[in-house]
């Protein structure tokens, strides 16, 4: 199923260069979904071997954003001294699985984003038809530093993006990174990984639109005291759309935080995957960590799987998880039609509802736009 992709993989300039991440793509082949990592994952709509790559720099094309990422090239970028660097470094992360030595193996440079002061950094990443691209983007932010860094995904019909996006907060940072994903027809496998030092605050926010699938596997390291990690991701899916969130927090320093916070809207046949796992070291007394993964059915053929884990070696600790999936509630029904609603407009103004809390929990005004967008379109489909 991958087999005329590696082989297209091999012929880049700079395949002899990566050679253990090549080999490792061919030894592990696409992920089984019999894997647990990679359980219910489902790659039947994505057609490996028809993917072609970017193997020279494309052209640079029109866009606002400080940074323009192009099939996995960094084609342009605003004058630095903004409170940030940009500098090319060798792709770089774990061969796990075939993903993740793809990542390697296919990217042409690493994007290294150093943040020295307060900044807004906006990042356009794009994928032209029927490209696989592999950007990889590296943000260190400094002691002390305010940064947020906005990545907009756009992909093209039949395209694949596998983005790599790694950030290391500073001790007392605070560095906030949002991905919001979209292209019909498209998918998105994605790689996050955090680092937090001492009295830091690391915030992830996925925003999902509408890839025919978004899977995200977040790693984080809260690895200095105090340090605190919050991820907020919205979702509204129809049709045969796919969202699969694989988070595993490591609680390793004293008096750390994580708030974890999923919330879903599911319809027609589509499919929502949560698994979490939050794990609290010998090390980690004091930590305090909410899991929170919460979906709204409007179908009888939509599909949830929510499994929230701990693993928890310390006893001085206060953990808690929730965990539901359930259909639009009659009781808010009949009170909204019974004060004079539409069935179609009571429902709206529940899923509106529901949905409400968790964009208001989103920090980057770009996440909080874009998921607006796809509330009121999916919505106004239905009035």
């Amino acid at each position: 199923m991958v087999t005329g992709l590696i082989e297209k993989i091999e012929s880049l300039e700079w395949a002899s260069k990566r050679g253990d991440a090549v080999s490792a793509a061919k030894s592990f082949g696409l992920p089984d979904a019999t894997e647990e990592l990679w359980r219910y994952t489902d790659f039947e709509g994505v057609a490996f071997d028809a993917l072609q790559l970017a193997s020279e720099k494309p052209a640079v094309v029109e866009a606002s954003s400080d940074l323009v990422v192009v099939d996995g090239w960094l084609i342009s970028e605003t004058e630095q001294g903004s409170g940030f660097s940009v500098q090319l470094q060798e792709p770089e992360g774990p061969n796990l699985d075939f993903f993740s030595a793809t990542s390697v193996a296919l990217c042409p440079h690493q994007i290294q984003i150093d943040i020295t002061d307060s900044a807004d950094v906006s990042v356009s990443v794009i994928t032209t038809e029927g490209i696989v691209s592999a950007p990889q983007i590296q943000i260190n932010v400094a002691d002390g530093v305010v940064a947020s860094v906005s990545i907009a995904v756009e992909s093209a019909a039949d395209a694949m993006c596998l983005p790599r996006v790694v950030m290391s907060a500073g001790a007392r940072a605070n560095g906030n990174v949002a991905i919001a994903s979209q292209g019909k027809g498209s998918s998105i496998v994605g790689q996050i990984h955090v680092t937090a030092e001492s009295q830091a605050m690391g915030v992830v926010e996925v925003v999902g639109g509408d890839t025919e699938l978004s899977r995200f596997a977040t790693v984080a390291h809260l690895s200095g005291r105090g340090a605190s990690l919050k991820m907020v991701s919205p979702s509204y899916l129809t049709g045969t759309q796919s969202s699969d969130h694989r988070v595993l927090v490591h609680h390793e320093a004293k008096d750390t935080t994580s708030d974890l916070l999923f919330r879903n809207v599911i319809d027609g046949q589509s499919k929502s995957i949560y698994s979490g796992v939050v794990k609290i070291h010998e090390s980690g007394a004091g930590t305090n960590a909410v899991q929170e993964n919460r979906t709204l059915s409007l179908s009888d053929d939509a599909w949830a799987h929510s499994v929230p884990n701990l693993e928890i070696e310390n006893n001085e600790v206060a953990c808690s998880h929730a965990s539901t999936v359930s259909p639009v509630d009659y009781d808010q029904q009949f009170y909204l039609q019974s004060r004079g609603l539409s069935p179609e407009v009571a429902d709206e103004a529940i899923v509106r509802g529901f949905l409400a809390d968790v964009i208001s929990k989103l920090s980057n005004p770009m996440a909080q736009s874009r998921v607006q967008e796809i509330v009121d379109h999916q919505l106004g489909g239905q009035g």
